[in-house]
């Protein structure tokens, strides 16, 4: 713990959603992942153009979540949308 403890603390690792350990879907960020991306990903698939207030909420969403949890919730979202589509 000693290692760690300077490496925790530059990282402000003991407050909440701050590190790479506290990306549990449902904790670090909303079950199912990011719905507000969901439509701009839809959209994009099928070559369609992207309202910008379908960019904007995703981006919001994006930004809600600490830039640790980010990639984990993009890849939960993708996941279970290729769950949903048989992928």
């Amino acid at each position: 713990m000693l290692v760690a403890t300077p490496v925790a603390a530059k990282y402000d690792a003991w407050s909440d959603n701050s590190g790479p350990w506290m990306c549990y879907p449902g904790y670090a960020f909303q079950v199912p992942a990011l719905p507000g991306c969901r439509p701009l990903l839809k959209l994009q698939c099928n070559g369609s153009q992207v309202p910008e207030a379908v960019v904007r909420d995703c981006c919001q969403q994006l930004a809600n979540i600490s830039e640790w949890c980010r990639c984990d919730a993009l890849y939960n979202m993708l996941d279970s949308m290729y769950k949903e589509h048989g992928a």
